[in-house]
Order: C-alpha cells, then sequence, then structure tokens
C-alpha cells in the first residue's frame, strides 16, 4: 500500500468513527478527476526526495508530499454545498489530517514505518465553479 492510500484510509477510519458528516464525501486517490463532481476529497503524491536532518543524507528514509484536496460547489441557495457545511467539512478534515494518531495508524497498516506528518494550514481557492481546499502534508518514512 502506498502511502496516499494510507492517508485515505486513516481519513476513512476518523470519518467511521468521530466525524461521520464527511461519510457522503468520496474519496479519491488519484490524479484525472475531471469526471468527478464536487463533493470529494482528492488525495495524492506529489513527490518525494531523500530525507536530510542538517548535513546527513538518511539512507532509505524518504520525505513523501501528499496534498489533500477538499472539492466544494457553493451556493445554499442552488442546493449546493452551504457556506457553512463547507467551513465544517474544512474544519474536520484539517481536525483529521493534524491528529498525530495517523503516524501509528499508519505505520501499523502498510509496509511503512513513519517517523513524522508535517501539516500545512489549508489554502481555499476558487477554480472553475468549485471551490478547492488544499492540504500539504510532508511524511517522513522509511519502508519496512
Amino acid at each position: 500500500m502506498n502511502l496516499n492510500e494510507s492517508i485515505r484510509d486513516w481519513i476513512d477510519t476518523r470519518i467511521t468513527a468521530v466525524y461521520t458528516g464527511l461519510a457522503a464525501v468520496e474519496r479519491v486517490t488519484m490524479n484525472d478527476i475531471d469526471d468527478l463532481d464536487p463533493l470529494f476529497i482528492r488525495i495524492f503524491e506529489t513527490g518525494s526526495s531523500i530525507y536530510q536532518q542538517g548535513d546527513v543524507t538518511m539512507d532509505g528514509v524518504s520525505q513523501v508530499e501528499i496534498t489533500v484536496e477538499l472539492h466544494t460547489t457553493p451556493g445554499a441557495e442552488t442546493g449546493e454545498t452551504s457556506d457553512t457545511v463547507e467551513r465544517t467539512y474544512r474544519e474536520n478534515l484539517y481536525d483529521i489530517l493534524g491528529d498525530r494518531d495517523a503516524i501509528a495508524a499508519i505505520t501499523n497498516t502498510n509496509e511503512w514505518r513513519v517517523f513524522d506528518i508535517r501539516l500545512s494550514s489549508p489554502i481555499t481557492e476558487a477554480n472553475e465553479g468549485r471551490m478547492v481546499s488544499s492540504w500539504n502534508l510532508s511524511i517522513i518514512a522509511c519502508p519496512i
């Protein structure tokens, strides 16, 4: 299993346990989303490199960059995602992605040993009639 699928599984677990309001939001781990209509969460790897701490290269340890996007269609009056619901989705997803328990959960469910996950604050932008909120995760890990 790759790390973006592990992030998807972590999101699924937290939605089932706590953030049930996000249950109706589809979650995909692919780059091609042209045929998808919002409301969905997209999870994809954007790069990786060998991890360095100071001047020391950590052989076998990678820094994997993953982007998580929440795609919504704003407009309470048109039956789409209301501003309040969209804000709640963003807050819930931020809580899920920032939960430090993800480190142990991902380590225990795939072939990676995760040392750290660093999370950016979300950036929300309008894009072709939809709102896209994105978070960048930097995962420090090595294969087991």
